[in-house]
């Protein structure tokens, strides 16, 4: 049997320089694995082909909105341009197949990930389900405000406040941890609105306004960031606040 041993054997200048970039590479991929919530009106489910165990599904997010798709530019430097697409689609195993039917019309709350695993590549959506369940009647109990004390109000370029629904929450793995919000504005439709916060606490709370469809005043501070690929502008999000 031979003895693979690469260290033994000469290496060319340009393999060993790929092999580096490779390495250097590889905590970033890693890092670009996103895990997330959303809630919305689960409107289908579907086989996309026969005798296939991975099924697709997707929810139109927030209240009473209609499939669009909502193009912004990610926080995330793996993810420089994405697009959010409402409905939010996602592959889940066949096994789940009669819970999610009887969930089809419903207000849901569903927590995924993203990349999905290698055996639901035949799926075309790009989100992997991990759990759902109805979402809580959009009760609110009480009014919350939850204010971050990480997040500085010196050197903005401009702030405010949206009213709105929490909608969708996307954690990163990234070393940065910029995490991603996303508001449905006012009561119901199709504007949508995407913040980022740093603050765990604050990203925390906006998980559970999520869950609960609670009404919310997010308040926002606009800061401008330069990078050699272009001039962007972020709203941190430092306050928010659940209303009845």
């Amino acid at each position: 049997m031979k003895n693979y041993n690469l260290f033994n054997k000469k290496i060319s200048s340009n393999t060993y320089v790929l092999l580096l970039c490779c390495l250097l590479l590889a905590p970033s991929v890693v890092s670009a694995q996103l895990n997330g919530f959303a809630m919305g009106q689960l409107n289908e489910i579907k086989r996309e082909r026969a005798n296939n165990r991975v099924i697709s599904g997707d929810i139109l997010l927030g209240h009473e909105s209609s499939g669009m798709a909502v193009n912004h530019r990610s926080t995330q430097q793996s993810l420089t341009n994405i697009t959010s697409l409402n409905p939010l689609r996602f592959c889940f195993d066949d096994d789940g197949y009669e819970t999610l039917a009887g969930l089809v019309g419903s207000y849901v709350v569903l927590q995924y990930k993203t990349p999905k695993r290698a055996s639901f590549l035949e799926c075309t959506a790009v989100n992997e389900l991990l759990d759902i369940y109805p979402a809580l009647n959009y009760q609110s109990q009480e009014n919350i405000e939850l204010e971050s004390d990480s997040i500085s109000l010196q050197g903005s370029s401009s702030s405010g406040i949206k009213f709105g629904r929490l909608v969708k929450a996307t954690k990163s793995r990234q070393q940065f941890r910029e995490h991603l919000l996303t508001l449905q504005i006012g009561n119901s439709g199709n504007q949508f609105k995407h913040f980022v916060t740093t603050d765990s606490d604050l990203f925390d709370f906006a998980i559970e306004c999520l869950k609960t469809g609670a009404k919310v005043r997010v308040h926002y501070v606009s800061k401008i960031f330069n990078s050699p690929q272009h001039v962007e502008a972020k709203l941190h999000v430092w306050k928010i606040e659940s209303i009845n």
